[in-house]
């Protein structure tokens, strides 16, 4: 039984930081773009962590430690070698129950929930609001840079939970692409020859919703019942906020 729910309030969260199995990480990012326009320039969130964050949390960066290193790409997946590595130095292990959280936009803490859902970790939680939220409840923060004794952590990669470029331009031949801007537009793609997945384009403004509105707003506009669902955004870090509403239970095994 997971120590706290998926989605966790400043209250429950409090109630909790003196577990010893509790791990609790700042995982914000900044997405810095010029003036002028342009490309926009991935910024760690450590400085702003290290100005103020929940006692005792920890920092993970998401696009440094826990992305593969040796992509061209941002915030692509590592190996699970890597990512055994980089959680058990933040002190993550296999009985550890984490919870997320960010200092403004909610994606980032649902990437460290997919990340670590991916390999096989469940008992994650987002802090719902993130910070915005904690200080709202009048809890406090503290400065500087906190860190948890390292840990061993087991990597369980579930590689159906990835979906691949081969996998979505295969699901691509055989659909129409729909769109649905709002969530009363939504149109998903029927077809007379059975089940098919649905393709469906949706603009939701993860950045500035919380966890619980986003995820209302996935819900009613993209249909993740009787067909599978792929995911996408164009740099690959808001896809999780979409993955977390629709979770279903997956047993962790390991060879």
């Amino acid at each position: 039984m997971p120590l706290l729910p998926p989605l966790v309030s400043p209250e429950e969260l409090r109630d909790r930081l003196g577990d010893e199995r509790v791990r609790v990480f700042d995982t914000t990012v900044f997405l810095r773009r010029p003036v002028g326009g342009g490309p926009y320039t991935v910024e760690s969130g450590r400085e702003s962590y290290a100005r103020g964050h929940i006692p005792g949390a920890g920092f993970a960066d998401i696009p440094g430690a826990l992305s593969d290193p040796s992509s061209p790409f941002a915030f692509t997946l590592p190996t699970a070698r890597h990512f055994a590595t980089a959680v058990g130095r933040l002190g993550i292990g296999d009985g550890s129950h984490v919870v997320a959280y960010t200092q403004d936009t909610p994606m980032w803490a649902t990437r460290l929930w997919w990340l670590l859902r991916y390999f096989g970790h469940d008992d994650t939680s987002v802090l719902d609001g993130g910070i915005a939220a904690w200080t709202a409840a009048d809890e406090r923060v503290e400065p500087g840079e906190s860190a948890y004794s390292p840990a061993s952590f087991t990597a369980c990669p579930r590689p159906e939970l990835l979906a691949s470029l081969a996998d979505v331009r295969e699901t691509a031949d055989h659909i129409r692409p729909s769109s649905a801007m709002d969530p009363g537009s939504a149109n998903a793609n029927d077809s007379a020859s059975g089940l098919r997945p649905r393709l469906t384009t949706a603009r939701v403004d993860a950045a500035q919703s919380s966890v619980a509105t986003t995820a209302k707003r996935y819900q009613q506009t993209i249909a993740i019942q009787n067909a599978p669902t792929i995911a996408v955004s164009r740099s690959g870090w808001t896809t999780p906020i979409r993955d977390w509403t629709a979770a279903p239970t997956i047993t962790r095994t390991c060879p």
